[in-house]
């Protein structure tokens, strides 16, 4: 075996090998690769302008997602207050803080191995550390954040945070426009718990109570649905409220 890894090592010519695996179903999603020969599992994957640096035993990349990365990149954020609540390495966060001028971004993950990953990362890319609140824990305990955009970016489903709370995270402001990202793997059954969790969201009480005092309007939040389906079908939802 030692064998086969330094001949795969002189025709690739790297320093270091790794194994591959499935990406475990559990809270924060373990990657569950293997480093064959090396010693040090710090990667660097550079997409649009951003270097990511990352421990690959312990957390995942998604380089299938790079177009949503640069459309992400050339959101008008100026003077927003963005919450992603799934933030992990920085894979949305970098690429607005690199490309525009939000007022403040919080960064919310279970995940210390994916925190630790972005504060790395905000130094990588240099980027202001005062812009950016870090917080190690679980999304669903997190209050009034005072948020003009909230992210939810857990793959496959993040539906279990889509409820009357999430209002709660947004700012108060009845002149400023709400945003709510949601990127979701799309199945017969996630899908009809999305469209359940977004409906209820949509016509809950507490939304329909903004929307009385002008603090939401039909036209200023924007719910996105990025559903994978089949190739031969369209990939992108885009629903107005």
């Amino acid at each position: 075996m030692n064998r086969l890894k330094e001949r795969i090592k002189t025709h690739y010519k790297v320093s270091r090998i790794a194994q591959q695996q499935i990406i475990m179903d559990d809270a924060v999603r373990t990657p569950g690769a293997k480093l064959l020969c090396g010693d040090d599992p710090w990667v660097l994957q550079k997409e649009n302008g951003i270097s990511y640096e990352y421990n690959l035993t312990t957390n995942m990349f998604s380089r299938g997602n790079i177009s949503e990365k640069i459309r992400f990149s050339k959101f008008k954020v100026d003077e927003e207050v963005i919450a992603d609540l799934f933030c992990g390495i920085g894979y949305w966060v970098l690429q607005i803080a690199k490309h525009q001028t939000p007022k403040r971004i919080i960064c919310v993950d279970r995940n210390p191995n994916a925190t630790a990953a972005l504060e790395r990362n905000i130094s990588l890319n240099k980027l202001e550390q005062e812009l950016f609140d870090i917080r190690t824990q679980d999304c669903r305990k997190v209050r009034a954040l005072g948020a003009n955009r909230i992210f939810l970016g857990l793959i496959p489903c993040c539906c279990f945070i889509i409820n009357e709370s999430t209002l709660d995270l947004f700012a108060k402001d009845p002149q400023t426009p709400s945003w709510i990202h949601i990127h979701h793997n799309y199945t017969e059954e996630c899908g009809q718990k999305r469209a359940k969790a977004c409906t209820q969201l949509i016509t809950c009480d507490c939304l329909e109570e903004s929307r009385r005092m002008g603090r939401i309007g039909l036209t200023e939040t924007t719910v996105y649905f990025l559903l994978s389906k089949r190739a031969s079908e369209d990939s992108r939802r885009t629903r107005r409220l």
